[in-house]
């Protein structure tokens, strides 16, 4: 519910794994709202990848952003004399944060957005260390508002 209003129903794991709208992706954990724009039949993120997913949801309604779970983006240490490969994009860790069972960090990319980032303990890396983030885009989830 939001504000008195019901925003989604189903079984608690299809609407925690699957949710619809990005209200309830962010109330419901942890999850990466990345805005994108329909590219034919697939969706391009404002910094440039394409998710091979059709452009519309299962309502029909356009999709405008998926949800990314920390888990389902790779990060590693930047090697400093080489560039990102491709679908790969070089940030900058900007808050860590250790919890049971991981360690959550804050990315920052060059066009300003922010990402949140789940390795396993013992994995982490400092405030201020360069890293490259590969989206596992198929783990994203259509949302369509």
């Amino acid at each position: 519910m939001d504000s008195g209003r019901v925003v989604e129903t189903g079984t608690p794991i299809d609407v925690f794994s699957r949710p619809r709208h990005r209200y309830t992706a962010e109330f419901l954990g942890l999850a990466n709202v990345i805005p994108v724009v329909p590219d034919g039949r697939h969706l391009r993120t404002g910094f440039g990848d394409v998710i091979e997913t059709d452009a519309r949801s299962d309502t029909d309604a356009p999709v405008v952003a998926v949800a990314v779970r920390p888990d389902a983006i790779r990060m590693v240490e930047a090697d400093p004399g080489a560039g990102a490969g491709a679908d790969v994009h070089r940030g900058v860790v900007s808050a860590v944060e250790y919890q049971p069972g991981g360690v959550l960090h804050d990315v920052r990319l060059p066009d300003g957005t922010t990402v949140q980032v789940v390795v396993a303990p013992g994995e982490g890396v400092s405030v201020g260390t360069p890293v490259d983030l590969a989206f596992e885009w198929k783990k994203a989830v259509p949302l369509i508002d």
